[in-house]
């Protein structure tokens, strides 16, 4: 039986393919014309203007001209690496015989493996570092399809001519040409920088305070920022995530740590040894690397609304935004992802 969400959408998409959807000439609607004819047969809400938008608009067009950077499932595990770090990307499609998509390997994937074939070595010595390089054979000579996770599954596929509205309930959406070859990719950033450049589509639902987000229930895991980072890592892995706020002996938010971080022992992974640093060192040491790296803590308070939230995410460039009690103890009591605020925008 379809829900009445579904029905909606339906409705929505249908509507849309009336108005030209489908045809690949159409202009990419802008927030200024963005339709607002009442759906048949439904009532009006805040946001339907932006869910409209959504169907209105193909995937291909939130990255005409984008290159698909991708592997394949016997490259080794430094190839591959190199190519996430090298172009600051967590994610890369995983192409098989006649490079057909098989799936996602991220920094997680990653993440996975050296605590798996590493987490229990100690780091007390020079020596123990020597003996740590010893056995990056197995770094150098595992294979992607080693590491990819069959809990993550094969992501859907999409043609083009398919909506936004689809894409969005995805969390990377691979395009594929008329050949069954990927094309475009369509992230959840793409989404949210959407989101924010049409930000008006949403009406008032923009408004809406971050302690009225309809999420679901959890609580916030942080780690201390005196913590090994190989720690810090474990507890993403236990939990599923891929970032997490790093707190000092107040409890404050004092930075972020993500696989994303994993670029601190580079490609060849000759500094594989950081990992049993500090998270507050090993942070420390990626900013004096990296220029363009953040330095400082994103976050929003309950009273926010959903409009500051997409603003801060597309402006930063960050996956998570973390809330706090108050500006004066900025403890975490919630960790807002990009999945949470595209569920909300889609939500009716």
């Amino acid at each position: 039986m379809e829900t009445t969400m579904y029905k909606k959408r339906k409705e929505r998409d249908e509507e849309a393919k009336e108005e030209g959807a489908g045809t690949m000439t159409d202009p990419v609607p802008s927030k200024e014309t963005a339709p607002s004819k009442k759906p048949r047969g439904s009532v009006r809400e805040e946001g339907d203007d932006m869910l409209l938008l959504l169907a209105k608009t193909r995937v291909e067009e939130l990255a005409p001209t984008q290159k698909v950077l991708s592997v394949v499932k016997e490259e080794t595990l430094p190839e591959a690496f190199k190519l996430l770090v090298e172009h600051n990307i967590l994610a890369a499609p995983v192409l098989g015989k006649a490079r057909h998509f098989l799936g996602f390997v991220d920094m997680l994937d990653f993440a996975q493996f050296i605590i798996t074939e590493f987490g229990d070595k100690s780091i007390q010595s020079m020596e123990d570092v020597q003996g740590l390089m010893r056995n990056l054979d197995k770094w150098n000579s595992a294979k992607v399809s080693d590491i990819m996770r069959s809990s993550r599954g094969k992501a859907e596929v999409v043609a083009k001519g398919y909506s936004l509205l689809h894409a969005a309930e995805i969390l990377a959406c691979p395009v594929a040409d008329s050949s069954g070859h990927i094309c475009h990719i369509v992230t959840q950033s793409m989404l949210i920088d959407f989101v924010w450049h049409h930000i008006d589509a949403l009406g008032e639902k923009r408004h809406t305070r971050v302690d009225q987000l309809r999420l679901s229930p959890g609580t916030v895991v942080s780690v201390d920022a005196n913590v090994r980072t190989l720690s810090a890592l474990s507890v993403m892995i236990e939990k599923g995530v891929t970032g997490l706020p790093v707190v000092n002996e107040e409890g404050a938010v004092v930075d972020n740590i993500s696989t994303r971080d994993l670029r601190g022992i580079k490609y060849d992974a000759k500094m594989l040894w950081r990992l049993w640093e500090s998270v507050a060192f090993f942070k420390r040491r990626i900013v004096e690397g990296d220029q363009k790296a953040p330095t400082d803590v994103v976050y929003v308070l309950n009273s926010d609304t959903l409009e500051t939230v997409v603003q801060k995410m597309a402006d930063h460039h960050i996956h998570r935004v973390f809330v706090v009690d108050d500006e004066l103890h900025k403890r975490p009591v919630r960790v807002l992802s990009q999945c949470d605020i595209l569920q909300n925008v889609l939500r009716t």
